[in-house]
């Protein structure tokens, strides 16, 4: 749909836009805190505070744009790119500390930073925020493949160049441009004394799928161009590809159409738009600094709803969170010095340290910018959650054997998971876990030296799209086990994401076990999903598999209904370089590029050729070799 009536006009108070692209997830539902004007004793620490997070923004996102269009995926950032980002972070928080040094000034602040004596804190507080959701903006407008496609045409790929230089542009420019145009409306209005909460006059907000605009007529105005700019760079350099090559587009995982496209990054945009004006003028956070059981005795003290903005250094306190909408963020993103949660040296009871951070049918809960580092067990651990979002985490699993953590991003028995942009390694089981659960994105994350980088089990409605995954035993594993009380696998989407040179060893235990050396995608009785756009070379048993709990020995069932793998649509991929050095341990045998098994007992199919339940093998993927059917898949419709 169109855009652009409601935002020419103007005098419509709200207008709707399409689901997400990449997921078909409707843009949530956002409003700014608080944000009323300072005392006239801190204006000019707040003016500070606003344009050195602002200039932060633009070098941030203009250097990791650049890399991502220039480097292969997974390269970025690189060291150099780090340094500039660091360097860019130091230097603001110079500008804020001499604006804010004065503490009379500080304490006239609106915002929580008021409540501070150390003005340090409102730079590693702000940009380390501002950090994390610039990541979010650039990795969405830009894809970690924005250069050519194999399976595409010259033409084609000359054609979806243009629109995803476009995407990358226009998406990192409309997030800044809304910020610019609220902090603009901000200091005229604290400059003209307006009283009240200045979120609904200057910035807007989401509901419902749907965008109230400011009030205020200027901020409105600008607002509405950025949108209509934005629709028709779009449909100029992406029409035409819709249902050709433009879903091959990596930015917002996939879009189908130039309205989807545009759509998806507005909302991104805004979403991201509104966290940074937040973070610059609306901080509701209680700090928090290292001491002895620093973490877990805010956590205890803290009210439901609360933000918690944990400072840089070492905490060696596991946490156990009851409270609903509780939000953990981690100062010092910016120059990576986030605040690390480690396992105790020694605990009196070591069942008590086997987790980081401990969460127990609580919703609502965010946890962003930490690094959590040798927990025998888990980095962070959820279960019964609806809502819970894990954003720039980084987990270290530790020594790289049998001794690693287990997992270190790992919700269960939940809805509405959100998990983006994690640096993982080092993971004796799966990097980025996620369990009995539904309604998952994960995204923008890079995980290496683990066994699973990326594993779904019995779990429905999941999309993972641009993650980076090498060095693993497996680059992901979307499984249904039998012995789990929910018994699904359905309806996920794989899709825009880098499998390369998954051969490390494999040092788990139970089922991740079993997983070859050398595997990129690996399905285990999996239903309904689809496989596209993935990029798998390089993983030396194969690049692709699809088998049911049969073919793949833990079945736990008697019921072959149960232990089906149906549905299934692979197409568009890449699978190249894959199956040369097959694993000896591989339980589908050897010599193989690729699988797709229904499933088999002594060299036997189940149930039977054709069809094979369903599951349909495109000739759009590009194979190096001829993958190995056990009977004959169907064409994709």
């Amino acid at each position: 749909m169109s855009l652009r009536p409601a935002l020419v006009a103007l005098a419509v108070a709200a207008w709707a836009a399409p689901a997400v692209a990449g997921g078909g997830h409707p843009c949530p539902d956002r409003a700014p805190a608080l944000i009323t004007a300072p005392e006239p004793a801190g204006a000019t620490c707040q003016r500070a505070i606003a344009q050195q997070g602002a200039k932060f923004l633009k070098k941030k996102t203009a250097a990791l744009a650049k890399c991502l269009r220039k480097e292969a995926p997974g390269a970025c950032p690189t060291a150099g790119v780090t340094a500039s980002v660091e360097q860019a972070a130091l230097k603001a928080a110079e500008k804020i500390a001499a604006a804010c040094g004065d503490d009379a000034a500080q304490a006239a602040l609106a915002s929580s930073y008021g409540e501070l004596s150390d003005e340090s804190a409102v730079s590693s507080c702000m940009l380390s925020q501002h950090n994390a959701l610039a990541d979010v903006v650039v990795m969405n407008a830009t894809g970690i493949v924005p250069g050519s496609w194999p399976t595409l045409s010259a033409a084609a790929n000359r054609a979806r160049a243009r629109c995803s230089a476009q995407a990358a542009k226009e998406g990192v420019r409309f997030a800044l441009g809304v910020l610019e145009a609220a902090s603009q409306c901000i200091d005229r209005q604290i400059a003209a004394g307006t009283a009240g909460d200045l979120g609904p006059v200057c910035v807007g907000s989401i509901a419902a799928n749907a965008f109230a605009l400011p009030t205020d007529p200027k901020a409105a105005a600008k607002i509405g161009r950025l949108i209509t700019g934005m629709e028709n760079g779009i449909a100029k350099k992406c029409a035409g590809g819709e249902g050709g090559w433009l879903p091959s587009v990596f930015a917002c995982g996939g879009a189908e159409t130039a309205d989807q496209l545009s759509a998806c990054l507005v909302c991104e945009g805004y979403t991201s738009a509104i966290g940074f004006v937040e973070h610059q003028y609306g901080e509701d956070g209680t700090l928090v600094t290292p001491g002895t059981d620093a973490i877990e005795t805010a956590v205890n003290g803290a009210a439901p709803g609360a933000k918690l903005l944990v400072a840089s250094g070492t905490y060696e306190d596991p946490a156990t969170i009851e409270q609903d909408g509780l939000r953990i963020v981690g100062c010092g993103g910016a120059t990576n010095d986030r605040p690390r949660l480690v396992k105790p040296d020694s605990c009196p009871d070591p069942g008590e340290c086997a987790r980081g951070i401990f969460a127990a049918d609580v919703d609502g809960l965010v946890f962003q910018s930490l690094e959590v580092e040798g927990w025998t067990g888990d980095g962070i651990f959820v279960t019964g959650a609806q809502g819970v979002t894990f954003r720039d985490i980084v987990g270290d699993g530790g020594a790289g054997d049998p001794t690693s953590s287990r997992y270190a991003v790992f919700p269960v028995n939940s809805s509405g998971i959100l998990v983006e942009t994690c640096q993982v390694r080092d993971i004796s089981d799966a990097g980025i876990y996620v369990g009995q659960s539904s309604d998952i994105v994960v995204r923008f994350n890079e995980i290496t030296t683990s066994v699973a980088g990326i594993e779904l089990e019995n779990s429905a409605f999941g999309v993972a799209h641009n993650n980076f995954a090498t060095g693993n035993t497996a680059g992901i594993l979307v499984f249904k086990d039998g012995s789990l009380p929910v018994q699904l696998s359905n309806d996920h989407r794989v899709a825009h994401n880098v499998f390369v040179d998954n051969n490390g060893p494999n040092y788990g235990s139970g089922n991740v076990a079993g997983v070859p050396v050398g595997t990129g995608i690996l399905l285990i009785s999996d239903d309904d999903g689809l496989y596209e756009y993935n990029l798998v070379t390089g993983n030396d048993s194969f690049g692709f598999g699809l088998v049911d709990q049969v073919a793949a020995d833990f079945n736990q069932s008697d019921e072959l209904e149960d232990v089906r793998a149906t549905g299934a649509t692979v197409r568009h991929n890449v699978f190249a370089g894959n199956g040369g050095n097959p694993d000896d341990e591989a339980p589908f045998g050897a010599d193989f590029a690729m699988i797709l098994f229904a499933g088999n007992v002594d060299g036997v199919p189940l149930y039977g050729t054709p069809p094979v339940h369903g599951n349909c093998f495109e000739d759009d993927n590009l194979v190096e070799q001829d993958p190995i059917f056990l009977g004959v898949p169907n064409q994709c419709p």
